[in-house]
């Protein structure tokens, strides 16, 4: 209990009932797991009565719940970890969602699950001088909740006490030594991204434990192993293969289309009302939208080319987003026995930075260039210039500020002038 408290400003703060029952339940013999093994109701009359300096305060506030308090406010706290009743057939669930939606609460039914799907005396693998425990149960978040409060509630909310933490940060699979949790052990099975809903526990008496009772790290190699791999080939053959496993995989999987189809909804919804204020233009009856993105900058390139063949001097060869330039081409100019080959660099918007050298480089293509832009860091030490032709179109370049006889100045297609002034296209 002391590391909770040690190094904070307000020690009272980390010392409020909630906690230091919370303490009791996971990291003390009271709220140890061997209840589980040897029947609650040999545990009956070993009961904690608590009491801290805000009890009182808070007690209305849990609006009591299953919590049994005293008339001077101590609340008594049966012995052994707690978990929840058993919730895991459809019918069930499918009630406790429209009691809690009829409270106003929009919970999914794989929150609401819950079932031990594992209680069991084991040895290790090829170690029958390893026994162990293991208690395996599957609950969803709401059932945790309904129970802990100390977990964050659901949603963007803010903590209602100092020491409240996610589900994430406490549930999965823990180690024990005498029946009490010590380290969590999670990466010790795959989960697939369902660990938290596990709530789970091994108890070895073989483990041996550091000096402040934080890790098993002390425990010979081998029996660690022998307990781990038996784990892994119980959690592997029986958990997984169960059909509570299985329900939750179908629930997740069920939930994440609905979710998906929610957001595909939405996300429709906003791209059907933003319709009449993407600016656009026609040229060649083909309709073209203003670029928001180095994805549509390309977009836009591809039909500018289909119905243009001749608007750029290269042909593109080759297209990659995951290296670090964008187009690999052919100047037109060029034989085609005798091509030259060179990269085409896309942006979206052309900013004050610039990662690639002129050797390979024949063109950079943006659709504008940031407002006052006229030095740009790269690796040549570059700027921009600007210079126009005979027939009063803009031409824009990429220049080392020490030029060399051996670097020529990268011209830049800044499309928003390129179409306006070649094509007399604007976006409106």
């Amino acid at each position: 209990m002391l590391d909770i408290i040690k190094n904070v400003t307000n020690p009272t703060a980390h010392l409020s009932h909630l906690t230091i029952k919370d303490y009791i339940l996971w990291f003390t013999k009271h709220g140890s797991i061997e209840s589980e093994f040897y029947g609650r109701e040999n545990y009956s009359n070993k009961i904690v009565y608590l009491k801290s300096f805000d009890t009182e305060r808070i007690k209305p506030e849990l609006k009591i719940g299953n919590e049994v308090y005293t008339n001077d406010y101590y609340e008594k706290i049966p012995f052994g970890h707690v978990f929840p009743p058993e919730c895991y057939k459809q019918h069930d669930l499918t009630g406790k969602q429209a009691d809690l939606q009829d409270q106003g609460k929009d919970v999914d039914k794989i929150d609401l699950i819950c079932k031990r799907v594992y209680l069991s005396n084991e040895t290790g693998k090829q170690k029958p001088d390893v026994p162990f425990q293991i208690v395996f149960y599957i609950e969803g978040d709401e059932a945790k909740r309904s129970y802990n409060k100390m977990l964050i509630p659901k949603g963007r909310v803010a903590k209602l006490h100092y020491d409240q933490y996610t589900v994430e940060s406490r549930y999965g699979l823990w180690a024990c030594k005498d029946f009490i949790p010590v380290v969590n052990i999670t990466s010790w099975i795959e989960t697939r991204g369902i660990k938290s809903r596990f709530h789970a526990f091994i108890n070895c008496d073989k483990f041996e434990l550091t000096a402040n009772r934080s890790t098993i790290d002390n425990t010979p190699s081998d029996i660690i192993s022998s307990v781990k791999e038996r784990t892994k080939e119980i959690y592997r053959e029986i958990i997984q293969k169960s059909d509570e496993y299985k329900e939750i995989e179908r629930l997740i999987e069920e939930e994440e289309k609905q979710r998906q189809l929610e957001e595909d909804k939405k996300e429709f919804a906003k791209r059907i009302k933003n319709l009449s204020k993407l600016k656009k233009c026609v040229y060649k009856n083909i309709t073209l939208f203003e670029p928001k993105t180095e994805a549509e900058v390309y977009g836009l390139i591809m039909r500018l080319m289909a119905v243009n063949p001749d608007l750029f001097d290269f042909e593109i060869l080759d297209y990659r987003t995951d290296k670090g330039i964008d187009f690999l081409v052919r100047k037109k100019s060029d034989p085609p026995e005798l091509p030259s080959y060179k990269y085409v660099e896309l942006k979206h918007i052309l900013r004050g930075s610039f990662n690639h050298c002129f050797m390979y480089l024949h063109k950079v293509i943006c659709f504008k260039i940031e407002d006052g832009l006229n030095r740009v860091k790269g690796i040549d030490g570059i700027r921009i210039i600007t210079s126009s032709t005979d027939r009063g179109e803009t031409k824009f370049y990429l220049t080392p500020e020490s030029p060399s006889p051996d670097q020529d100045n990268i011209e830049i297609i800044v499309l928003e002038t390129f179409l306006r002034e070649k094509l007399k296209l604007e976006f409106t």
